[in-house]
């Protein structure tokens, strides 16, 4: 129950995979941000995004 509620949501991991794709194919130009939905995405919002996705990688290990 705990790990449901502080969980990212699914729109939240779907937001940062298209974060670090953006970032990563950006990164791939020579950019340093890029707009993903309209929004900018800078390196902070990057890092942002892979914690999100590593703090699930970590509540999964857990749950396995």
């Amino acid at each position: 129950m705990i790990q449901q509620v502080f969980s990212p949501t699914t729109a939240q991991l779907k937001l940062a995979q298209k974060v670090l794709e953006a970032a990563k194919a950006a990164g791939k130009q020579g950019l340093g941000a890029v707009a993903v939905d309209g929004r900018m995405i800078d390196q902070a919002t990057v890092q942002l995004a892979r914690r999100v996705l590593g703090s699930e990688l970590s509540i999964i290990k857990r749950v396995d």
